[in-house]
């Protein structure tokens, strides 16, 4: 995986299946600020198409890296450092997604759907967020969000800075989903210093207290459903 980070609140990801064979690979990101550029492969254990690659004695290569300004390209809006969209009366603007093959989320009547497949190995292999959050220090804030799935099982939600060490100003909630939308509301003060750069991540792949015969359900195909999400401070 790429990360760019340095130049915007939040840092962006790539991520590249790479094969024995020269490639050429490409991704596009947004800069909001004149800070200098960080790109930082991240190249530890990750999941990809064949696990086991992990494990294999190998050698990466990299050349011909270049940065280039796209012309024309659509401006840049600053973030308005609040989480602007919670109800999903349109779309899911704001919202990002990331599944390791094992899911796809859209908006569906006026709900944030997340269709899974499999859990991944990791709690973080299938999640949803909205990024670009700004936390003042010393400052209360409130989650509330409601959610409900197919599934009767659990999923994690913290508040943390997006990229580097991921720091958390909201520790990752254990959520005892089922088949009702219930709502949830957790309370927190911003310990750290302030920071634009955060995101709420709602973590839907492998949890702790999860039985193997819920993964399984899960893995046969299940949908959570999440709606009214606000941070608020106070």
């Amino acid at each position: 995986m790429l990360e760019y980070s340095n130049t915007s609140a939040a840092s962006a990801q790539a991520k590249f299946d790479i094969h024995a064979d020269w490639a050429t690979y490409t991704a596009q990101f947004t800069v909001s600020n004149s800070n200098p550029l960080k790109l930082n492969y991240l190249i530890g254990k990750t999941l990809g198409a064949d696990p086991a690659a992990n494990n294999t004695p190998h050698t990466i290569s990299f050349d011909d890296i270049v940065v280039r300004e796209v012309q024309g390209g659509p401006p840049v809006i600053p973030p308005s450092g609040t989480l602007d969209n919670g109800t999903f009366d349109v779309d899911a603007t704001g919202w990002s997604q990331y599944f390791d093959g094992i899911g796809s989320a859209s908006v569906q009547e006026g709900e944030f759907a997340i269709n899974l497949t499999g859990t991944g190995q990791a709690p973080y292999s299938a999640q949803v967020d909205y990024e670009n959050l700004k936390l003042v220090q010393g400052k209360t804030y409130t989650l509330k969000f409601k959610a409900r799935s197919t599934v009767n099982r659990n999923i994690q939600v913290a508040v943390e800075h997006k990229g580097g060490d991921y720091t958390k100003y909201m520790e990752a909630e254990l959520v005892a989903l089922t088949q009702n939308m219930d709502e949830y509301s957790y309370t927190f003060t911003m310990n750290g210093a302030t920071d634009a750069g955060v995101h709420l991540v709602f973590l839907l792949g492998l949890i702790d207290g999860n039985s193997t015969e819920t993964n399984s359900e899960i893995s046969a195909g299940s949908t959570i459903y999440l709606d009214d999400v606000s941070l608020i401070e106070g």
